[in-house]
């Protein structure tokens, strides 16, 4: 009667333990089976794209993912997980599977959108002594994130510029 007992004790065990680890395993495997379509992105204000939870070995087509951001004024995403560069910075964005309890992030690094080229409206100017001419600039891109300008001379005995206007000395 004890051998019986201790062999449906070591049953009993032996399944406990064989049921748990595949548990454990079948757990792991839902939570690590999805993804997001991307780890992290850079981006450049205004620019956008799609994050999906994508899976190997599951279909993705039904679930409920639920979106957000961690800095609205860095990055923003819609309920269909539509990212958007907002402004200089970092966020996460988040994507919740709600029926499966899985939460999966995705870093954005948002840079701004540097100058390319400044054209100016003359190339060539001819000034007479007490004359002036007001140059304007115009930046490329037009999302450029600093427009600012600073006006310098290479010869500031012979013009003086300020914002632009240029005046003939000597």
């Amino acid at each position: 009667m004890k051998r019986v007992r201790l062999g449906l004790t070591f049953l009993l065990l032996f399944l406990f333990l064989f049921n748990f680890s595949a548990f454990a395993k079948s757990s792991i495997n839902n939570k690590t089976s999805y993804q997001l379509n991307f780890k992290s992105k850079i981006l450049k204000i205004g620019e956008s794209f799609n994050l999906k939870v994508i899976s190997k070995s599951q279909s993705v087509n039904n679930l409920k993912v639920a979106f957000s951001s961690s800095n609205n004024r860095v990055a923003s995403v819609d309920k269909n997980g539509r990212v958007r560069a907002i402004g200089v910075g970092y966020a996460e964005i988040r994507a919740e599977i709600k029926d499966k309890n899985i939460r999966l992030a995705c870093i954005i690094q948002v840079k701004p959108n540097e100058v390319e080229k400044i054209s100016l409206n003359v190339r060539k100017l001819n000034l007479k002594v007490g004359e002036t001419y007001e140059l304007s600039a115009k930046v490329y891109p037009n999302n450029a994130t600093n427009k600012d300008l600073i006006w310098i001379n290479s010869n500031p005995e012979i013009v003086e510029v300020y914002n632009g206007k240029v005046f003939a000395k000597n």
